[in-house]
C-alpha cells in the first residue's frame, strides 16, 4: 500500500477531493459532501485514532484520511 501525506487548508478539502476523484474516475456529489459534514471537528491528528476515512471507489479505490492539526480548523 502507498501513501501520500500533507496539508490541505480547510477550505479545499472539497476541491481536493473532487480533483483525487476525477483521477481514478470517481463521480464525487452531493451525497459525498453531506458525508463530510462535521465529520472532521472530532478529529486529531496527533492521535492514531483521530482521523477520519473517506473511502472512494474509484479505479484504483483509494481512502483518504484526514484529521485536524490541533489548534487548526
Amino acid at each position: 500500500m502507498r501513501s501520500i501525506e500533507g496539508w490541505v487548508s480547510e477550505g479545499n478539502v472539497v476541491r481536493f477531493l473532487e480533483h483525487v476523484s476525477r483521477y481514478i474516475g470517481y463521480d464525487y456529489g452531493e451525497l459525498d459532501e453531506v458525508a463530510l459534514i462535521g465529520a472532521l471537528e472530532p478529529t486529531d491528528d496527533e492521535s492514531p485514532d483521530g482521523w477520519f476515512d473517506y473511502p472512494l471507489a474509484g479505479t484504483p479505490p483509494l481512502t483518504v484520511s484526514l484529521a485536524q492539526a490541533v489548534g487548526g480548523a
